[in-house]
Formats: C-alpha cells, structure tokens, sequence
C-alpha cells in the first residue's frame, strides 16, 4: 500500500537540538532497516539533505530551518510523504499537538496506597513524551508549602487542582474552595458510569440526540477512564460515604445561602493583634472600608470622604468592642453616618465637623440604606461565613467538608469582597491554633491574575483589596496547616516574588516566552531550577504538567480521570444540586408544622431539632430554629427556649427572623421575670428587620418590662398614682399582650390557595363590653330583670359558641357572637368574663386564620405568587398567563375577557410597596393597549403609593383585597 500523501506530526521543542524524534508510525511505514539520507523540502521549495535513523527513530539535518520559525503557537512539524524510493517528503510548521506516545489502552495504572494520587508519570525521550503505567502521588506535607498551579487556557489547572482536592479529603483534609466560574461547583456530580440514568439530568444531548443516549455515552467514558486510572465504583461510593461537597452561593439562593456581613467580625484577642501586629490590623480596617464603599452608589469625591469616615466608624466600633454584624451592623454604621453620636472627634488631621457637612451625611447615609434593600439583604442571609462550622466534620454526619463558594455571578468588586472576607477569617481562625505538621485546611482559588485582566485578585501592578489578605496566608499558613492553592493562567500578571512562597509548583503548557521567563524568576525566588524542565512547557498537552515538590524533582505527568462530571454549572444546575437536601428538610419542617398545630408539642420539638442538626445549610434552618423556640416557649421550657433562640442568633443571620428570635428572646425574660435582660431584647427588636407588628408589640413589652422593674421600687403613694393612671403592671396587661402576640411567630407553609379556605369573619370590636362593665362595678349599679335574663342568656351561648369553635365553624360562631352583643346591648347588659373570653377567642381564631393565609402566601416563591394571582383570574372567567422570567416589561400577570385587557404587576413582598413601583407600572400602562392596571402584594401600600395609584388610576390589590376576590371566586359560603 503506498504511503505516499500521508502526514505525521513530529514533537518539536525550539532551541534545543536540530535532533528530532519521529513517530513509530513513521517507522513502520516507511519500512527503511537502516540509517539513509532523504531529501526534505521546505514550504519555500528549498531542499535540505537530511538523515534519517530508524533504529533511534530519529532525524537530522533541519536545524538551519528550525532557528526560522518565531511563532509561539508552533508546536510541532508536519512531515509528508512526497514519494517513495528514493523516499522524498516536505516539511511544515504546526500549530496541532503530536499524540502522545504509549498504547493507551493498554497502560492501566494501579492507585498507590500512600500519597495524593495525581496521574500516571511521562518519560521524555528525545523530546518525545512516553506513558507508562507509573503512578505519581505526592505527599501530604507538600501541601504545606503552598501550591502554585498555573498553564494556559485549556492546560487543564482547573481538573488537576479538582484532583488535589480529591484525594486531599478523603484522607480527612477540608477545603474551602473559590469557584469564579462554576466548574469546581461540579464537583457535587459524583458519578462511576455504572447507571447512565443519574447522568440525564447534567447532559446536554446534540442535535438529533436524546438524552438517554447522551448519558449513555457519557457514562461508558466514565467508566472507561476511571479503569484506566485505577479507579471504580468503589472509590466512588468511598467518596461518596467519607466527603459532603457543598456549593455555597453569597447573595444568592442558587447553592446554599452563605450570609456574609458587611463587615468582618474582630478575631476573638483584638487587643493582642493591635499590640503585636498593628500593620495587620490597619490593614483589615482599611480593607473593609474600601469594600464597604465599593458597593456603595456616590461620587468620587464622596466615596473618598466617605472611606475616610467609615474607616474611623469601624475601627472606633471595634476598639469599643461593638459587634458590626449583619444587618444590625450596617445600621449601626448608617445611624452613625445619619447623626454622629460615636464621639469620633477627628479625622486624619481635620475636626470631624469640616471633614464631613450634613449634605455629605444625608448622601452617604443614603447610599448605605440603599444596602438594607431588596437583593443586596440576601448578602446577610442564610449560614454565617464561620470557618470552624465550614470545615467541622460534625456539620456533615463525620464527613470531611468540601466548601466550594460560587461567586460566578457576583461582579470582580463582590468577588474581590468575598475573597479578602474569606482570607481575613481564615487568618483569624489560625491564630487561634497551634503549630502542626500536617495539613488542617486547603484554601484554593481557580484564578488569581485575572486571565490578562487588571481586575485580578493578586495583580502584579493593579491593586487588589484582597491582596494583603491573600499574602498573610502564602506567608504566615503554613505553620499553622493552612495550605494556600492558587491557580492562574496569567502568570505574567501576577506578583512573582509571591510565588517565591510556594514549595509546591504544577506547570502546565506555556506558549510564550514571556510567560515561561515569568515562571523561571518566581521558580528563581523559589530556589528551583526551572531551567532545565522548561524545554517541555510549549509543546505539552491538555492534562500534562511539569511538577516539583519538596520531595519531588521535577517531573512530567499527566492528570488522572476524575470521580465527579467535570463541567461548568449554571444556576439551575446549582440549585438542582441542592435540591434532595432541600426537599428532606421541607418535608420534615411540614410534619413539625402538622404536630405543632395539632398541639403535639413533643413531637413538633423532635422534627425541628432534627432539621436544626442534619439540615444547617437548608433555608428551612433558620424557621426551624424559630419554630423550636415557639415550641420550646409554648411547653413553658424558657431556659431551653432561650438556649436555642441564642444558637440561632450566632449561627443564623437571616435579618428578620434575627428580629424575631429578639423578640421571643423577650417574652422568655420577661416569663421568667428577668424584666431588665427582657428590656435589652426587646429593644434589640427595634433596630432589627422584624415586622412593624412585632416591632410594636416589642415596644409595648418592653414598657411593661420597664414598668415591673420599677414598680417594687415605688412607694405606696407611687403606686396608687400609677393605678389611678392605667399603669401598674398587673397580670392582666401580660396577659393582653400576650393575646396580641398570639402567632406573631407561627411558622409559614406551603400550599395552593385554590384549596384554602378565604371566609373569615371580621373581628369583633367588643372594648365598649368591658368597658361598660368596668363601669358598672365601679359604680355598683343594680341589674335590672331583663338585663338579668340577657346576661344569663349571654352565659348559655358560651358553650354553643365553643363547640363551633371546635369544629372551626367560625362563621356560625361570629353569627352568635353578634346576636350576643347585639341583646346585651339592646338592654344594656353587662358581658361576664365567660362570655368576654369567648369573644376574644373568636377574635384570636379569625387572626390566626388570616395570619395563616398571609403566611402561606409569603411562602410562595415570588414566581409561584404570579401563578396563583394569573389562577384567580381563570376562575374569574379570564384567559389569564403568568408571563416569562425575563422581557416582560414589568407585568407579571395578563389576564382578558371579552370586554377588556388587564395587566398585572405581582409583589410578594412583606414591608408596604412604594410609589416608586406605582410610577413604573404608569408607564408600562401607557405602552400597553390595555384597559386596567392592578398592583398585587401580600403586603400593603404607602400613603405616597395609594395618592400615586389614585392618580394613574391604578387598582391596589392589598393581602385583604386578595383574599377577598378569592373568596368570591371560589364561592365557598356567602359572605358573613
């Protein structure tokens, strides 16, 4: 068979030799036996003798040509066969990679017992890179010299830093790991190959390709690669069993919520780190003044004036030893912006007074306002950034913890935000510990010079406001197990003298010279002699790299297959990942739920406390962790109650459930008659983001609180003032209070309102009732018989009443209830206390009801609550849609008929709507051919929206409003 035509790929290494390896191939077609000189054409026509060995596989003679070409991309020659006898073939540049060399099919590689299992080793030979079927592993200890990994797009960093990670824990070493770009999220896809079934969902089929077959496919790679390597479905499920991979997303709800304060909190010996590392602390004030002001919305010079006031803010609060976390904290900041009130005397050389104007306050303030406001609060919600509780094995049922914080959707300022945050808390955390000698944590982030870009984490010009944090830990972790793996495909962009720092160095393909020069000055720094391996740099392949460790010279390998998917995720695909664990946990908290109204506390404790200690990163937590409290509260157990309500607020930071465990935090005191710890509680409440209702009912506490505790302290005198004036505090004002906080703090559901019921009775107004019957017992009047004859009557419907009650027939029971009120009335008869209590319970029966209905509603994901208002209207006779996530030029809902069009815009908000959102709606309305406007919100409106509404003629459509046109829609019963 002629071979003339045929093309073969030779590995060229510039600058080293005019000697060249050939193919096997090559060889075995040409068939030559011994060495012969054959003639080589050149792309410019010019031949060159050159001589050709078969027993070496070798060829040389094109050295003057090879010193020609100048192109870094070139990596290899393409030689072609122009004839045959005398054999003849011409010679070209290439950009394509040779194969490597090695039957890959039948190298299989066993894993080693000891050390990190990275891939297979690579023996160059005449430039040429052979398999062979040697494991390369390095040890533990090498991970304490701080990593460096660096290659050019494509190299495949990303997969070998995965394979670290891999291998690092399980054998028990946590990580926490930067995802910039949602591949190292994937790591959660574990899967052997062995059913093609659980791959459906993670692929993405080509045209004419179903699913099933594309996992299928994808499958048999799998299960292929990981025989290859030494690998199953027994070290998959070992994996499985011994690590939890979890992907946390801050100011997201895709992965699990991560709650990070605006400010990092004071590592636990502040005064110790002022007197001997004061640099460091300056540092970490200035980095949290310059990233608070980032995200903030001013003016150059406003955001200059604004850092240097900040920056005095936080270090004053600090040294006082006042916590700036969460929402608490920025208001903390925001109230001493507004008013000035922290006695801050001087900043830098100016009186405070001329360095700020009350213009500048009033624009800061509001700025920082703008960060307590609608997605930028999802920035303190959900699990607090602890590193201990991220890397304890007893959050994960003994297993080692993976933390992987996608930031992929956040811009470089979060991103920079979230990193230095990271790194400061890292640092914090290790100063605590002793010296040791093998690795406690990793902390890996995929990119740090940012790809070419000036915004990078670790820039060599630009600065980067986590830059000192990131070097505290390459300089100071190791003596304390924290092992630094930093990644980049720009190491021209990065500081190289840092790079001295690092021990432990993976290189992957370099194409540059100037790249590969900046790898040699860091290797320099390093005390490594790079020199002599960087002949491979330009022609190596995806997955192979060059390494060297404190126990390992240089050397060439190529990366192992690994145990998960390795893709970039989307936001769906993040939060599918979570969606099993989600699922668990919202099924138990609906059982808790179920036993809770069903009064069976017992069990109601048991679910919760279950959620609390196998779901902590779960967005049920934190209503679990209120609901126990509840429980807890209900069973009369304060001191148990209180001990969960502070373990939430240390461990939880979703602000207005933190408002609410305030207020809970409160009553327990105040049953335990510690009015004064009480006061404190209740007074946190106000400054929290708990609802108007219980800031109010917190403030009416807190007076009767304040009340008790003086009240033994008056005088007999005093305290006939104080009852003459309606303010002694007797049982029967806790018991008023009590009643208004009746479930203030029920926990929400889930449901589908077409199945609820929406007839609730308006409460009954029965203050004239006692009133009235305060009056008569002052003044001792006699009853008259008729008055007599009611007021017994009144005594006799009691039970009636109850028995409704019984069976939830609220109705029939207000019906009685006013035919009650109305014949006492007519005679002007006095209520008993029987009669009184059963109104109130009406009352409290009919609030709770609408309480629920509120609360199932907010329940609803704001998408579920545009499907359920688009569902009204069906049933109200209307072709009614929901519209599309995105373009739908602010309207939620469509709805038309034969006479008219509506839209509807949907807010499932819980603080009243403003004008602002009226004027929007305006404005579509006026773009749109319809005939009506509706503004829809479980919540209320402003005064400012209502006056807007009015005069754009848009419908309002508060909580009572719905739940109205429910009721008429769903014709349960005739309204009462």
């Amino acid at each position: 068979m002629s071979i003339i035509g045929k093309s073969y790929l030779i590995p060229l290494v510039k600058g080293r030799s005019d000697l060249l390896r050939i193919p096997e191939k090559m060889v075995n077609d040409l068939g030559i036996k011994d060495p012969v000189t054959i003639t080589a054409t050149k792309p410019d026509g010019h031949k060159l003798p050159v001589r050709y060995n078969p027993i070496d596989r070798t060829i040389l003679g094109l050295g003057t040509w090879l010193a020609t070409c100048n192109n870094e991309n070139i990596r290899s020659i393409s030689l072609k066969i122009l004839s045959e006898r005398p054999y003849t073939f011409s010679v070209e540049f290439s950009d394509q990679a040779p194969d490597l060399a090695g039957d890959i099919e039948n190298i299989k590689i066993h894993r080693p017992d000891e050390g990190l299992y990275l891939g297979g080793k690579l023996l160059p030979e005449f430039y040429e890179l052979i398999r062979t079927n040697e494991p390369i592993a390095i040890d533990e200890s090498d991970l304490l010299q701080q990593m460096f990994i660096c290659g050019a797009v494509g190299s495949g960093k990303t997969v070998l830093a995965k394979t670290i990670i891999e291998e690092a824990a399980l054998r028990g070493i946590p990580v926490i790991a930067i995802d910039l770009k949602g591949d190292i999220s994937s790591m959660g896809i574990l899967f052997s190959g062995e059913d093609p079934a659980e791959l459906i969902p993670w692929v993405t089929p080509q045209r004419e390709e179903s699913r099933e077959d594309k996992a299928a496919t994808v499958a048999e790679q799998q299960k292929t690669k990981l025989q290859r390597w030494g690998l199953s479905h027994r070290d998959i499920d070992d994996f499985e069993k011994k690590v939890a991979v979890n992907v946390f997303t801050p100011r997201s709800n895709a992965g699990f919520r991560l709650a990070l304060s605006a400010f990092v909190e004071p590592p636990d010996e502040l005064e110790k780190l002022k007197e001997k590392d004061p640099d460091s602390f300056e540092d970490i004030i200035q980095f949290m003044a310059e990233t608070f002001i980032s995200r903030l919305t001013l003016s150059r010079k406003q955001s200059d004036k604004a850092k240097g006031y900040v920056y005095e803010v936080i270090k004053t609060f600090w040294n006082r030893g006042i916590s700036l976390r969460g929402y608490d904290g920025i208001k903390r900041v925001l109230d001493e912006v507004m008013m000035g009130k922290a006695g801050i005397e001087q900043i830098g050389g100016k009186a405070t007074a001329n360095y700020i104007s009350d213009k500048d306050r009033e624009n800061i303030s509001d700025a920082i306002n703008s960060l307590l406001i609608g997605a930028q609060k999802l920035w303190f919600q959900g699990f607090p950034l602890d590193v201990e509780q991220l890397i304890n094995p007893d959050n994960y049922n003994g297993r080692t913890p993976v933390t992987i914080i996608n930031i992929k959707h956040l811009n470089f300022q979060d991103q920079a935000y979230v990193v230095g945050y990271i790194a400061y808390l890292i640092w914090f955390w290790m100063q605590r510990l002793k010296g040791v000698d093998r690795p406690r944590l990793i902390f890996y982030i995929d990119e740090i010079g940012g790809g070419g870009s000036k915004e990078a984490f670790f820039h060599s010009v630009a600065i980067s406001p986590c830059k000192p944090a990131l070097n505290k830990l390459l300089r100071q972790g190791r003596a304390f197990g924290v092992c630094c793996m930093f990644a980049t495909q720009s190491p021209s962009d990065i500081d190289f003298k840092a790079l001295g720092q690092c021990g432990t160095w993976a290189v992957g393909q370099l194409r540059t010279k100037r790249e590969r020069q900046k790898i040699e000055q860091g290797a320099s720094v390093a005390e490594y002699d790079f020199e002599a391996a960087a002949q491979h740099l330009p022609s190596l392949e995806t997955g192979q790299f060059l390494i060297r460790t404190p126990s390992l010279r240089w050397t060439l390998f190529e990366e192992r297959w690994l145990m998960h998917l390795h893709r970039v995720l989307s936001r769906q695909d993040v939060e599918r990942l979570k969606e099993n664990y989600e699922k668990g946990a919202s099924e138990l908290f609906g059982e808790a739920e179920k036993y809770f109204r069903e009064k069976d506390l017992s069990t109601a404790k048991k679910l919760l406390e279950s959620i609390i200690k196998g779901y902590r990163f779960s967005n049920h937590c934190a209503k679990a962790y209120m609901q126990l409290g509840t429980v807890l509260y209900e069973m009369s157990d304060y001191e148990s109650a209180i001990k969960t309500l502070q373990d939430m607020v240390r461990h939880r930071m979703e602000a207005e459930e933190i408002g609410e465990a305030y207020f809970l935090l409160g009553k327990c005191r105040e049953q335990q008659g510690h009015f004064n710890d009480a006061v404190k509680e209740f007074a946190k409440v106000a400054n929290s983001a708990a609802s108007e209702d219980i800031k109010e009912n917190a403030i009416n506490h807190e007076q009767y609180c304040k009340n008790r505790e003086l009240w033994s302290g008056l005088t007999n005198v005093e305290k006939f003032f104080w009852w003459i004036a309606g303010r002694k505090p007797d049982l029967s004002v806790l018991i008023g209070l009590q009643i208004k906080d009746k479930d203030l703090l029920a926990e929400k559901f889930r449901t589908s309102l077409q199945k609820e019921d929406f007839e609730i009775p308006e409460a009954i107004d029965f203050q004239a009732l006692i009133d009235a019957k305060n009056k008569a017992e002052s003044e001792q009047r006699e009853k008259e018989v008729e008055q007599i004859k009611a007021e017994h009557w009144a005594r006799d419907q009691v039970p009636k009443i109850e028995a409704y009650l019984q069976k939830r027939a609220l109705t029939e029971s207000f019906q009685v209830c006013r035919r009650v009120i109305q014949r006492l009335q007519e005679v002007e008869a006095f209520a008993s206390d029987s009669v009184i209590s059963i109104i109130k319970k009406c009352n409290e029966y009919s609030d709770e009801k609408v309480k629920g209905l509120n609360k199932k509603v907010l329940m609803l994901s704001a998408r579920q609550f545009e499907f359920e208002i688009a569902n009204l209207f069906r049933l109200k006779g209307y072709t009614a849609l929901a519209t599309r996530f995105t373009k739908d030029d602010g309207v939620d809902v469509r709805a038309s008929n034969d006479q008219e069009k509506i839209i509807i815009q949907c807010k499932r908000w819980k603080h009243p709507v403003g004008r602002a959102v009226i004027d929007e709606l305006a404005g579509v309305w006026k773009r749109s051919d319809v005939q009506r406007a509706i503004l829809a919100t479980t919540s209320t409106f402003s005064e400012d929206a209502k006056q807007a509404a009015h005069k754009h003629h848009i419908e309002l459509w508060d909580f009572s409003r719905i739940r109205e046109e429910w009721h008429r829609a769903l014709a349960v019963l005739p309204v009462a």
